[in-house]
């Protein structure tokens, strides 16, 4: 077998690294010797010499398990940008999107695992199975997920136009297509769907909105500061599903069981106080809302409004409403 040029050898010896080797699977001098030699003839003598230099390097970092005890001097390459476990997030992150199409799912599933070790690679190839998965219409969310981004970064308006479906499953435009202007602050990921959250010029208000309902998306030449006392993740976390509203000071008494899903919805920043027959009662800062008034309505009596007197008249007229929707007098 032809001698392989310094240079080359150097290119194998890294190759052999970067491919095979990990904390948890190093080689020695010996493994990397007989990989090498596969591609073209080098002495030991002289791949030790190229493994001094890497050790010595800030580009290629590769850290070495020194000789002890018998032990064989092992190395492996130190600059992997992805551990096994962060690949599977990765992995299962992309399965829950319902936005990506089966079809982009597999290729980006291709790349990701061609990012793992081969040994690694097996414990990649079983996918997340999710329960009533839903993949809605594909409408180039990856070109404008990135598209928004680009305009979040560099602060800058935008216009667009929003539907729904009706019950013919066609997408009817609002307003007979007329186009929204706003001013977009951030991207968020929530109840398994991307939303923009955006000033809207309109309303002159904070708005929400789904990325899978928006069309025509254009640049416009004007640009914004965003208010410096604004943050994304206090807006959304005032929020329920979703659902713009007014600030209200919100109480509620709860069933003792009820605690979980409840810290869960509202978060750690509420204040709790136990009460008697194993009830507890919550006072947080939120949104009323219809997202609101239909979460609170899912747990029936376990959950009663104290307080806003507003908020507590809206639950008995939707109450009412059910009750003669369901003929109960």
């Amino acid at each position: 077998m032809k001698k392989l040029p310094p240079r080359e050898r150097l290119l194998v010896v890294m190759t052999c690294l970067q491919d095979h080797t990990s904390s948890q699977t190093p080689m020695s001098i010996y493994d990397i010797h007989s990989y090498v030699n596969e591609h073209g003839e080098a002495s030991q003598s002289a791949i030790r010499g190229d493994l001094l230099v890497l050790e010595e390097s800030l580009f290629f970092p590769v850290e070495v398990f020194d000789e002890r005890e018998g032990i064989t001097k092992l190395y492996y390459y130190a600059g992997r940008a992805f551990e096994i476990h962060e690949l599977r997030l990765l992995l299962d992150a992309i399965s829950a999107a319902n936005f990506v199409t089966k079809p982009e799912k597999r290729t980006l599933f291709m790349k990701i695992r061609s990012l793992a070790l081969p040994a690694y690679k097996s414990s990649l190839m079983n996918d997340l199975v999710l329960a009533d998965s839903v993949v809605g219409e594909a409408v180039n969310m990856r070109e404008t997920i990135q598209f928004l981004h680009n305009a979040v970064i560099k602060q800058q308006g935008i216009t667009f136009t929003y539907g729904d479906f009706n019950v013919h499953k066609e997408f009817v435009l609002r307003y007979d297509g007329k186009r929204y202007a706003v001013q977009p602050y951030g991207l968020v990921w929530r109840n398994d769907r991307y939303y923009m959250v955006a000033y809207s010029l309109k309303d002159s208000e904070i708005r929400q909105y789904r990325l899978d309902r928006m069309r025509d998306i254009q640049l416009e030449e004007t640009f914004f500061e965003r208010p410096p006392n604004f943050s994304v993740e206090a807006h959304i976390a005032a929020t329920s599903y979703m659902f713009s509203g007014r600030k209200v000071e919100l109480k509620l008494r709860c069933e003792q069981g009820l605690i979980n899903i409840v810290l869960e919805h509202f978060g750690m920043d509420v204040t709790i106080t136990p009460l008697e027959n194993n009830q507890f009662e919550l006072k947080t800062i939120t949104k009323e809302s219809d997202g609101l008034v239909s979460w609170l309505l899912r747990y029936g009596a376990a959950i009663e409004v104290c307080e806003p007197e507003c908020l507590r008249t809206r639950m008995k007229e939707e109450i009412s409403k059910l009750s003669k929707t369901y003929k109960i007098t």
